[in-house]
């Protein structure tokens, strides 16, 4: 059974006439919906063109203008392979593998 990917929102933010970010949903699905085996979930990313750390610079895309950027532009700078590793575990953790009920017996008495 494969997963379902769709890019459902992309916000770009514009500084001097170029996207310098975009904001985007992204939703995974995999199963059938209304069935047990069915999960989803939906990533939210800030990807600025350009972020600052202590010691480094991580340049993420280049700024360019608005109508210049595709779909598939834009999937390309979403950490999708990041999103698949979480997707496949939680998939895993709620419909393949789910962790079994637990309860407590507040009533249990210690043995003599």
């Amino acid at each position: 059974m494969s997963v379902t990917k769709t890019l459902i929102t992309a916000i770009p933010t514009k500084e001097e006439g170029k996207v310098v970010n975009w904001y985007v949903d992204f939703k995974y699905e995999k199963g059938t919906e209304g069935e047990a085996d069915y999960h989803s979930n939906v990533f939210h990313k800030n990807i600025p063109a350009v972020r600052q750390k202590p010691r480094k610079t991580i340049n993420n895309f280049t700024p360019k203008a608005e109508a210049d950027w595709s779909k598939a532009d834009i999937i390309a700078i979403c950490p999708i392979a990041l999103w698949d590793e979480v997707f496949d575990v939680q998939y895993d953790q709620v419909i393949t593998k789910p962790e079994k009920e637990r309860t407590e017996n507040t009533s249990y008495v210690i043995p003599d």
